[in-house]
């Protein structure tokens, strides 16, 4: 009996050498030092794995890993990635602790940062089957520790502690900007409809006025004069000037002086002959009434 489970025993433990830190609940380690970061995607199962931020905190390196990228993975898609962390984490504010939802590390599928004041130890779930999470150092102090297991939960289980503020952020600013657009859109059609109400409005105030008053300053002090009734006379006669009849006779013009005398003198006058005299017409009065006409008065 005991022959017939030799090979059964023999290839679990090639399994457990094979995927040592898998099948017994590894420990990642953040500073680089067992080659865990940017290592193919880690494993979850039921039990918890462990992160750390040193292999040996007590021995830090001098100068610490400027980035770090750990990959988890459920392998089933009804279940998810659950953090939790341990009491004591700290960061510094040079050091960014950054959990993606998913299998990369797009802004919006940020979950949580935690850096210089966060000590929060709220638990963290993804809301799919990946994880992902980034360690990023822009300083060369190694005055940070932080500890947090990852293990495998159904997706119905517990509360999101932290959602997909990425996408929340993203949403938001979206939707803004699709609001502010159409108030402009509104505001415009807006103030077109009041600027055409505003020429029909006027455009009736004209068609409504009867007539205009014309002032006309003249020697005589023409003023208002209605300007529909007097506007053909204007055009025939012009401004200022009404049509009148016109007095039946005009003054003559003055009789004609005689002609020059010629080189010779004037010629002899015959002898006067008061029978051959006649007595000349009497020449017509310059104006008809004795007094010229006057022109009418405005």
């Amino acid at each position: 009996m005991l022959s017939e489970k030799i090979p059964a025993l023999f290839i679990v433990l090639c399994m457990m050498t094979l995927h040592g830190k898998e099948v017994i609940g590894a420990t990642y380690y953040m500073d680089d030092s067992d080659n865990d970061c940017g290592a193919a995607t880690q494993t979850v199962y039921s039990y918890s794995h462990t992160v750390k931020a040193w292999e040996d905190s007590l021995n830090k390196p001098s100068l610490p890993s400027r980035t770090c990228t750990l990959y988890f993975d459920t392998l089933s898609s009804s279940t998810r990635v659950k953090v939790t962390f341990l009491t004591g984490s700290y960061f510094n504010c040079g050091t960014t602790l950054t959990f993606y939802d998913g299998s990369s590390t797009t802004y919006s599928n940020k979950l949580r940062t935690m850096t210089c004041g966060d000590y929060s130890t709220s638990a963290i779930y993804s809301t799919s089957r990946y994880l992902t999470v980034k360690l990023t150092t822009t300083s060369t102090s190694t005055n940070y520790d932080f500890t947090f297991y990852v293990s495998e939960v159904s997706s119905g289980s517990s509360t999101v502690a932290y959602v997909n503020v990425g996408g929340i952020i993203g949403g938001l600013v979206s939707t803004i900007i699709t609001v502010i657009f159409f108030i402009c859109i509104c505001r415009c059609i807006c103030k077109r409809r009041e600027r055409q109400t505003t020429v029909v409005y006027r455009e009736r105030e004209r068609s409504s006025t009867p007539s205009v008053n014309v002032t006309v300053n003249s020697s005589n002090s023409m003023s208002n004069i209605n300007a529909p009734q007097i506007a053909p006379q204007m055009i025939n006669q012009g401004i200022g000037y009404m049509a009148q009849p016109q007095p039946a006779y005009l003054p003559q013009p003055p009789v004609a002086y005689p002609p020059p005398p010629q080189p010779g003198g004037y010629p002899q006058q015959p002898p006067h002959n008061p029978q051959m005299a006649r007595a000349a017409p009497d020449a017509p009065p310059p104006y008809p009434g004795g007094h010229p006409a006057q022109y009418p008065k405005y």
